[in-house]
């Protein structure tokens, strides 16, 4: 009677032991699927980061002052320096928030808590077939169970720091260590996320002056230099007109590089002339250049000076 009742209470042992198991196993198991979206979703943030930041630098990178003022016309922008300092703004913050989330991210090395917990969910499992088939005795069962347990703490710790942010009963207040780790892991998501809807918002907006742009460049009229004569000769008296100007501009001449005297603001037509030039240069071929203070269409023309002789 005795044996009988030892080998119940073995079972009743054995079926107590193999049930934590089981139901260790199915911590671990919803554990590290957690961390495994938690540790993707950080290197998703780091990806669609670094692409957008990449994206929102590519127009002045590549296009240089056409692009900025290709999209300033767009977006009616008093100065294209605002175009290029909210692109290079923007990618800033893209790239720190970045880097602050995947550091965050690194601070609890989810790809080494991930093996250690699969190590230790295997090891259980092998643990209780043994106690389900009766290889072991259950003394030395439980004993090995429980340096497997201690292995993995940090499992409990963490399904227990989620039942607190879950729970409602206010009764009992989570300790500050699990209050500021579920206010990171808000972190880590929130402020990145932020981040690329602003960098998503400022480059849909980017494009949209672009386009936007192309359509005021290709309505507006071509700006042109236009000389009473080709070329001339030292003592010659010619003129220059600048066309395709916004009326009531100053349009500036240089002569290469070099200012020349002011014209009148550009007529109703957008046209303005210089006053009489005398030509007094060297032979050889000149640029002239007419540039709109407001509209900042430039204008460029080549000037022949002939021998006198």
């Amino acid at each position: 009677m005795a044996a009988m009742t030892a080998k119940a209470h073995d079972v009743d042992l054995r079926q107590e032991l193999l049930g934590r198991i089981r139901t260790h196993q199915a911590s671990i198991t919803t554990y590290v699927h957690k961390m495994q979206g938690r540790r993707d979703l950080v290197a998703n943030i780091s990806i669609v980061s670094s692409a957008i930041a990449a994206a929102l630098m590519v127009g002045p990178t590549t296009g240089g002052p056409n692009f900025t003022e290709t999209v300033q016309k767009g977006l009616g922008l008093a100065d294209d320096s605002y175009v290029w300092k909210s692109l290079c703004f923007t990618a800033l913050i893209v790239n720190v928030v970045a880097a602050i989330s995947a550091q965050l991210g690194k601070s609890k090395d989810p790809t080494q808590r991930i093996a250690t917990a699969e190590a230790c969910n295997a090891a259980l499992e092998e643990l209780g077939t043994d106690v389900e088939f009766d290889n072991n005795s259950v003394k030395l069962a439980a004993a090995e169970y429980g340096k497997i347990a201690a292995k993995m703490l940090f499992v409990a710790a963490d399904s227990a720091g989620d039942a607190d942010a879950y729970s409602n009963n206010g009764a009992t207040a989570p300790p500050p260590s699990r209050i500021i780790d579920r206010y990171r892991r808000s972190l880590e998501v929130v402020m990145p996320g932020m981040a690329i809807v602003f960098g998503c918002i400022i480059l849909a907006i980017t494009v949209i002056g672009l386009v936007l742009g192309h359509g005021v460049a290709a309505a507006e009229p071509q700006s042109s230099l236009v000389l009473s004569a080709p070329s001339f000769k030292d003592g010659d008296i010619y003129s220059a007109t600048a066309k395709g100007f916004l009326a009531g501009e100053v349009v500036k001449f240089s002569w290469d590089g070099g200012p020349m005297a002011d014209a009148p603001p550009v007529d109703s037509g957008g046209s303005t002339t210089l006053p009489p030039i005398v030509e007094t240069a060297p032979p050889g071929k000149y640029t002239l250049t007419a540039r709109g203070q407001n509209s900042g269409r430039t204008a460029t023309t080549e000037l022949v000076v002939q021998p006198s002789n």
